[in-house]
């Protein structure tokens, strides 16, 4: 088994509201199904019992399959170097993570550098790109000009895919020292047949900001602050003005959407003083998110309050999830990359995965069978997950050498998650 370092971060508490109980009807228009985000990226998409990730490598997760697929090449031949092999485009992506689905087609964005053979005239574009899994297929939607800083994720709805382009001001001077004002950002979007791009609204956007839009309404987070607004959209223009979204005491964070509802996960505007906050002895903060979701009065109501970062699945009609909670492990001298220093080590997260259902409430919960930590990675279906298995105690005695086996777990109605099989390391 291999291990490897890195931050994973669980969970989620649920207090559910009654409110907007029922999933709201729809009117038939296609909305986003890049609903599996992880700390904000949308690095998750499903189609079905199926669901497709860019986390730490490209990985195929399906509630049936024994083992986890890395690839959708059918070319035994291709050496997997070319804009034309889907691999070649999902290992770039992983850097730059873009990925939605509409169900059928997975789409992906990468930066390419291009030049022009006649004038040998060099730039960067960003390109979008649409993927038949079932095929192998690649087919080149579009692709524009940009310096590569904007936001990376991309949106499918509404017959289109939506992505961010971002360019250099006309005042700026390539010899001084680049700051993120000498930039701005473009939302743009192209039809899922491909052809022309255009941009939904002659607005520039700093490349601070990240958007989200399930084809009715664009949200525009500005993610140094927290400040989110929204804006109709009228045959994929933004159509009216501006308002700022808000909640008490409350920044919001990515907006997400799933079954024809809109969610947000929030952060308390004071971190320090939410409820099961901890502060470790280098001042890091571990504090719980909420789940919110949009009412048909506009108002938004509560789904869950003590999420913690990278934990949250949509899934199955529900919000999955390992409820928040902060133990210290104690404080030892830890190498964290340039020096030994004293380090708190604090576990995050209660180890129990929980269902809460989307329409009734009802909550359902599973722990491993040895008393690990589950962590999922996919929720395929109602009773299949894709998960990493943690001893805390272990990582921390290893100073910090994390147990990267991927795990399929059955969910058993006794309450036991029973691991049915290993599928290896989650990073080759």
């Amino acid at each position: 088994m291999k291990r490897m370092k890195f931050a994973l971060l669980p969970a989620l508490l649920l207090l559910f509201g009654t409110a907007c109980g029922r999933i709201a009807e729809t009117d038939g228009t296609p909305v986003s199904h890049a609903s599996f985000p992880i700390g904000g990226d949308s690095t998750y998409c499903a189609a079905g019992d199926r669901t497709y990730s860019l986390y730490y490598g490209f990985h195929i997760y399906d509630a049936e399959g024994e083992t986890v697929g890395r690839g959708l090449c059918r070319d035994p031949l291709c050496e997997h170097k070319t804009a034309s092999c889907p691999d070649y485009l999902l290992r770039q992506n992983t850097n730059f993570a873009g990925i939605a689905a509409d169900g059928e087609i997975l789409y992906v964005s990468a930066m390419t550098f291009e030049t022009d053979p006649k004038t040998g005239q060099s730039e960067w574009k960003r390109a979008l790109y649409a993927i038949r899994p079932d095929l192998g297929t690649v087919k080149k939607l579009c692709d524009v000009p940009s310096t590569g800083a904007e936001f990376k994720e991309i949106f499918c709805a509404d017959g289109t895919v939506w992505f961010m382009a971002a360019y250099y001001n006309e005042d700026y001077d390539p010899t001084k020292e680049q700051k993120l004002s000498d930039q701005y950002a473009e939302i743009r979007r192209v039809k899922k047949t491909g052809g022309t791009s255009e941009a939904v609204t002659d607005e520039r956007f700093s490349v601070d900001e990240a958007f989200y839009t399930d084809g009715r309404t664009l949200y525009v987070e500005e993610r140094s602050t927290g400040l989110l607004r929204a804006a109709d959209l009228e045959d994929g223009k933004v159509g009216g003005e501006w308002r700022e979204v808000r909640q008490e005491n409350m920044k919001f964070g990515p907006v997400l959407f799933y079954e024809g509802e809109t969610y947000s996960i929030a952060a308390p505007a004071r971190p320090e003083e939410a409820e099961g906050a901890y502060t470790d002895v280098n001042g890091r903060v571990l504090y719980p998110l909420s789940v919110l979701r949009l009412c048909d009065s506009g108002e938004w109501e509560t789904v869950a309050d003590d999420v913690t970062f990278w934990s949250y699945r949509f899934a199955d009609g529900a919000l999955w999830y390992e409820p928040y909670a902060a133990e210290s492990y104690g404080i030892r001298d830890s190498w964290n990359g340039a020096e030994t220093v004293p380090m708190e080590w604090v576990k995050n997260g209660t180890g129990t995965l929980r269902r809460v259902d989307l329409v009734d409430g009802s909550i359902k919960e599973w722990t491993s069978e040895d008393g690990r930590s589950i962590h999922a990675l996919a929720v395929c279906g109602g009773s299949t997950v894709w998960a990493l298995l943690e001893d805390y105690a272990a990582y921390v005695e290893s100073d910090g050498q994390r147990d990267t086996e991927i795990w399929k777990l059955n969910l058993r109605p006794d309450g036991i998650a029973e691991a049915v099989l290993s599928a290896g390391d989650l990073k080759e």
